[in-house]
């Protein structure tokens, strides 16, 4: 006679077969779930018994179908990233994704690298698990954007308030060359060292800040009696910074460099030992509020010596003492990436996370056919980038353009006062954001502000918003009607007298 308790176990589980069959199918089914999920699978049949497998098997399945309908349903939902030009992608535009009315938005980042967040509205944003805001509309004392390093993978934004606009874009290294360079020939011509000016007119589309160092920067005693700090190389001969304006900046979640010089250009061999114990002492290196440095400048060749450079970033590089930060060369004009020895010494610099610094110094041209020639040939001939990615691929991706600004009394770029500088510039930044060889450039510098005008200053931070951080791909200077060759002046450079 059967027993109840044997009946009730047959009821359960079935004939033999039967329950082989299920045990084949919960095996399937569990090798395409994650491991966490593998696991809470099998566990009840294994801990529980026979007795209640099916039931529970059935709510299980219930919730894991719910649970991966909405994970399809959220996937689904979310377009793909938008490229709005070479430098900047668009992650997030909870406007036309229809994610305004959400506590909480996910995003990935595909790279890690700088991403810029920017809300409007009455809202506030916290970012991953930060304890302070990120940004806030319409509330003072919080910035309505913010720029992030942001690792590669899953981050979300946390959302309190009722946004109009939320906005994720990947954006590239924008650099402020240099603060405190020791260049004072030029103070009378602009504030360049000055943090309010910086603050209104530059830093809000930059986020690395690079410093000289200046044996004695405009406010340095003034500083010092009042009692604030500044951050000097060891020897206390040279001054970066002042530090609650780098504790301020580091708040921002941006970054900042000094620089060191490359001693060695006239020798062609130099061994890692001599390199390393230069370019080790670098404040940006040793500094807990510096971020890394940049190492001017290299020309690039198979000279022996770019085994030891090599070697000597290698060395840094593996030295837990220097962990999380970068060592990036300066290249006048591609050197760098045109020799085996000295292109595997660029590898090494980006391996460690550094960049490539690329010089494109260009003088003004005296037409606009002229000008559009001459930025061709220099950004974009085979023997250029196109040549350097296929023997480096994705060097486009580590490198920054270091443009030249120079155009105040001294060494200047503006020559020809027959044209517009600043329209030569916007050619300039428009075909590295639009060219194609250019796709994905890591970064873009405007060298340097001590040899600038205000005017060129101010110009150079609206161009870096407007194709780095907006991503568009006009000409600011044809939206603004800015022409390239000047038709309100005659006879500018006195070439017919002072008679016309």
């Amino acid at each position: 006679m059967i027993t109840n308790e044997r009946a009730q176990r047959r009821k359960w589980t079935g004939s033999r077969a039967s329950c082989v069959l299920r045990t084949t199918c919960l095996r399937h089914a569990r090798s395409a779930l994650p491991c966490p999920a593998r696991f809470l699978l099998l566990s009840p049949y294994y801990l529980i018994g026979n007795c209640r497998i099916r039931q529970l098997l059935r709510i299980f399945a219930t919730l894991c179908a719910v649970l991966l309908t909405t994970v399809s349903a959220w996937s689904a939902e979310r377009p793909a990233e938008k490229v709005l030009n070479n430098l900047v992608t668009e992650i997030v535009n909870a406007r036309q994704e229809g994610l305004l009315g959400r506590k909480t938005i996910p995003f990935e980042s595909q790279t890690r690298g700088r991403h810029h967040v920017a809300v409007e509205g009455p809202v506030m944003l916290w970012l991953d698990n930060e304890p302070r805001p990120l940004c806030a509309g319409q509330h003072p004392g919080l910035p309505a954007e913010a720029m992030r390093h942001l690792p590669r993978g899953a981050h979300s934004l946390a959302v309190t308030g009722h946004p109009s606009q939320i906005s994720v874009r990947k954006i590239p290294i924008l650099q402020h060359a240099f603060y405190h360079a020791g260049d004072r020939w030029n103070v009378q011509h602009g504030p360049m060292d000055d943090w309010d000016f910086l603050q209104k007119h530059f830093l809000p589309n930059v986020n690395v800040i690079i410093s000289v160092g200046s044996d004695n920067p405009p406010g340095y005693e003034e500083a010092l009696e009042s009692g604030i700090r500044w951050i000097s190389n060891a020897a206390g001969t040279r001054h970066y910074g002042r530090k609650d304006y780098l504790l301020e900046w580091k708040r921002l979640g941006r970054h900042w460099l000094t620089t060191t010089i490359n001693p060695f250009r006239e020798r062609t061999d130099v061994t890692a030992d001599e390199a390393y114990e230069t370019w080790s002492r670098a404040s940006g290196l040793n500094d807990p509020l510096f971020d890394g440095v940049l190492i001017d400048e290299f020309g690039g060749g198979d000279q022996p010596k770019y085994t030891g450079y090599r070697q000597a970033l290698e060395k840094i590089y593996a030295n837990p003492q220097f962990e999380g930060k970068t060592c990036s060369p300066y290249s006048y004009a591609s050197g760098i990436l045109s020799n085996d020895l000295s292109r595997d010494f660029a590898r090494a610099a980006v391996q460690g996370g550094g960049h490539l610094h690329i010089e494109r110094y260009l003088v003004e041209q005296p037409t606009r056919q002229a000008a559009s020639e001459h930025i061709h040939q220099h950004f974009q001939p085979g023997w250029n980038m196109p040549r350097y990615n296929q023997d480096f691929p994705g060097v486009v991706q580590h490198t920054v353009m270091v443009l030249g600004y120079m155009s105040a009394v001294g060494e200047s770029l503006n020559v020809d006062p027959g044209v517009d500088f600043k329209v030569y510039m916007d050619l300039q930044m428009h075909a590295l954001a639009t060219q194609t060889a250019y796709k994905g450039l890591g970064g873009l510098q405007q060298y340097t502000c001590s040899y600038a005008d205000a005017e060129t200053v101010r110009w150079a931070s609206r161009l870096f918003r407007h194709y780095a951080i907006e991503g568009n791909t006009n000409l600011l200077s044809e939206e603004l009607g800015y022409d390239y060759e000047l038709t309100h002046i005659q006879n500018q450079d006195f070439m017919e007298g002072t008679s016309a």
